[in-house]
């Protein structure tokens, strides 16, 4: 059903989007979770291409299908923290001093500042240089937003 209104309407995006989402509502009533979730992302996906910041859009898609799988989301997290480690890694390669408490193994170090930063916190190993300190506040601020993410995720699928 949801393919045929999609591929009816190829032209009418904006008419689309506000179609989905009254679908979305009718499977809500019907108690049909997993289709209104379909519906609800078909919904934001038209939504998006007719809005001005698409990029947003597309990265709440990609994250976690704008809240709809928590998984996923739990997954992109797990990405994120292992980005962070390497950068903070090559941080610590390159400036040896960036960071207090950083003596020894620097991917345990890494590990240590990016886990720390994501959750808001500081363990052994903190910022020591201005450029360390404003690193650990783009770590802490992509924390914030994926643990509301992932939040707002686990909410709507348990509140159901």
């Amino acid at each position: 059903f949801l393919e045929a209104l999609e591929k009816g309407r190829r032209s009418h995006r904006r008419d689309l989007a506000a179609e989905f989402a009254v679908v979305k509502e009718v499977f809500h009533g019907m108690g049909e979770y997993d289709l209104e979730d379909e519906a609800f992302v078909r919904h934001m996906r038209f939504k998006g291409e007719t809005r001005g910041n698409r990029i947003a859009y597309w990265l709440l898609d990609v994250i976690g299908r704008f809240g709809t799988a928590p998984m996923r989301t739990l997954a992109w997290l797990g990405v994120t923290l292992l980005f962070w480690i390497a950068v903070d890694s090559v941080w610590m390669w390159v400036d040896p001093t960036a960071f207090k408490g950083s003596e020894g193994n620097i991917v345990a170090n890494a590990l240590v500042v990016a886990a720390w930063s994501l959750a808001q916190g500081f363990g052994a190993v903190s910022p020591n240089t201005l450029v360390t300190e404003l690193l650990v506040i783009v770590q802490a601020l992509t924390g914030w937003f994926f643990l509301g993410y992932l939040f707002a995720s686990f909410v709507r699928r348990t509140l159901r």
